[in-house]
């Protein structure tokens, strides 16, 4: 009867599990040993479920439950450690508290190098721009002139810089050509010099009629003037035969390329090397236009001043005998051409 009130608590599963207990407990005792029979782990089970819980003998001492987190932790036998030692210096004194810090003035950026004293183009360009705010917010770092002057000098450096600074060189150049016009006027020298370095760097953009004009209004402002200036009209005249020779127009070249000569020979130091580069560069145009004749005096002066200026064997004597040796040629003169042209030869190492 408590079997089956017990088997009702279990349930199927439970049945079998009884029945599977029981089997393995009858198959492995033994009937040899202990004699006295043991409850099977059936009969265990069975008196497990049927029991009713008895409560436990209640002790003296409440049993409590020690966390291991909430446990103090256990003590730790340190080893006794020597006392310090005295310190040898005295107690020092509680140091007095440090006056209100005062935040340092800002430093003031360094001042932008002056005009005249700026060697690179970077320099020459921080300068102006000091000098443009300083004429703009009507300061006394100088007057409108002077900015002209400086987008003059400007204008002067980007053009032998090549073609990158074309624009901006001649962006300076017609501002200062500008400023020129309302300070000194329009027949004035600052203007002719402004007009020549736009037409010259106009020649370089390959501008030539823009150069032209240019050229020719400085060419006609120096006319006009009591006393222009000879190394302006130099680089006017100088500047309308390269133009001209780069438009084919080689006859109209040769005139501006002598009165260019003309004026170097009436200011330069006799033999020196800037006036020897003159007669070289006549005789190249004479060369150009078939006028060996008049050519050949002034390539054989050139030789002179470049021996002197150079010495025997340097590459400038052998260019001009290179010369010498084409007009020579254009005069029928065979021997003489090939002497010039062994000596050069021989220069060159070739």
């Amino acid at each position: 009867m408590v079997i089956g009130n017990t088997i009702c608590k279990l349930g199927q599963g439970g049945v079998v599990m009884v029945i599977c207990l029981y089997f393995s407990g009858e198959n492995l005792r033994s009937p040899w040993k202990n004699p006295t029979p043991s409850p099977t782990p059936c009969e265990e089970l069975l008196s497990l479920l049927t029991s009713s819980p008895s409560p436990e003998p209640s002790s003296s001492r409440p049993e409590t439950y020690s966390s291991p987190i909430s446990s103090p932790p256990t003590s730790l036998s340190i080893p006794h450690l020597p006392p310090p030692l005295p310190s040898p210096l005295p107690p020092l004194s509680p140091s007095p508290s440090p006056p209100p810090r005062v935040p340092n003035p800002p430093m003031a950026s360094p001042a932008p190098p002056s005009f005249d004293s700026a060697s690179t183009t970077e320099e020459l360009l921080v300068a102006f721009k000091a000098m443009e705010s300083s004429v703009e917010s009507g300061g006394g770092g100088g007057d409108e002139r002077k900015l002209g002057v400086a987008c003059l000098k400007l204008a002067e450096r980007m053009s032998g810089e090549g073609s990158g600074n074309f624009e901006k060189g001649l962006a300076f150049g017609l501002r200062a050509l500008k400023i020129f016009e309302k300070s000194d006027g329009g027949w004035s020298l600052p203007v002719a010099e402004a007009l020549c370095v736009v037409g010259s760097i106009s020649c370089k953009m390959k501008r030539f009629d823009e150069s032209l004009e240019s050229l020719n209004t400085a060419v006609e402002i120096l006319g006009a003037l009591e006393r222009g200036d000879a190394n302006v009209c130099i680089a006017a005249h100088d500047q309308l035969a390269r133009t001209k020779t780069a438009l084919g127009r080689r006859w109209e070249a040769l005139v501006d390329q002598r009165r260019s000569f003309e004026l170097k020979v009436a200011i330069l130091e006799p033999n020196c090397r800037e006036l020897g580069c003159a007669y070289k560069d006549t005789a190249e145009a004479y060369t150009v236009v078939l006028e060996f004749k008049e050519a050949l005096p002034l390539c054989l002066k050139a030789l002179e001043i470049h021996k002197q200026q150079f010495g025997l064997d340097s590459a400038e004597v052998a260019k001009v005998r290179q010369l010498l040796g084409v007009i020579y040629i254009g005069l029928g003169e065979n021997e003489e051409a090939l002497r010039q042209s062994e000596l050069s030869r021989r220069i060159f190492g070739v």
